[in-house]
């Protein structure tokens, strides 16, 4: 894929996700970066992003704590 694009025209708005360039790992075709250019009427974000490594099938943690006072919920 080298663009994706989504418009509503009748709300002036518009995201359009350009992938510049890719690289192949392990036979998988990983983009390298990728632009991100949204419109809505007349103001524009634009964000540009570089991936400088990636890692496969690494053990992931987020340590964190409650704040006292507050009660930990669990989600399954």
């Amino acid at each position: 894929m080298k663009k994706q694009e989504i418009a509503q025209y009748s709300q002036e708005r518009m995201v359009k996700i350009s992938y510049p360039s890719h690289s192949e790992f392990n036979n998988i075709v990983f983009p390298i970066g990728l632009v991100i250019d949204a419109h809505q009427k007349s103001e524009k974000t634009n964000i540009t992003i570089d991936y400088n490594t990636v890692s496969f099938n690494e053990e992931l943690s987020f340590p964190y704590s409650v704040p006292e006072g507050y009660q930990r919920i669990f989600i399954n």
